[in-house]
């Protein structure tokens, strides 16, 4: 009796730590992980990124407080349609953007970007920046 329940506590400990590095690879793992686990059946929950918007710069598409989730798993980051909303990593953290123009340079594909409600402020951001996209359930 005492050795099955040392044995049940080691399968809850394993199961547990499984579970706690799925959650840290989901949340803090490279894209390029998240995307090969996503493409597993199951495993495609790792793609969501759930959000909360802060403030109001992506009115009237979103509101101050709301969750939103995007997707973490992008087919090719060279190739986001202008108009997509993404969440791409700048000086200061991570912001949500609509892409206005795709170009391509010798560089590689670089981005500019605004938010909904101050569109005039145009970032640049290179296609690796780019972290999740919005993919409207409509």
């Amino acid at each position: 009796m005492i050795g099955a329940m040392k044995i049940a506590k080691k399968i809850l400990t394993l199961l547990a730590l499984a579970i706690a590095a799925l959650v840290l690879v989901w949340r803090f793992g490279p894209p390029s992980v998240v995307e090969r686990l996503g493409d597993m059946g199951p495993a495609k929950i790792l793609c969501q990124y759930p959000i909360r918007v802060s403030g109001d710069a992506m009115a009237p598409i979103f509101t101050n407080g709301q969750t939103v989730t995007l997707s973490k798993c992008i087919e090719d980051r060279g190739n986001i349609p202008v108009g997509t909303i993404v969440l791409y990593d700048r000086p200061g953290g991570m912001r949500l953007s609509v892409i206005r123009e795709r170009i391509q340079d010798k560089n590689g594909v670089l981005y500019r970007l605004s938010q909904e409600a101050r569109q005039n402020e145009i970032e640049e951001a290179r296609s690796d920046r780019i972290s999740a996209i919005y993919v409207s359930s409509e």
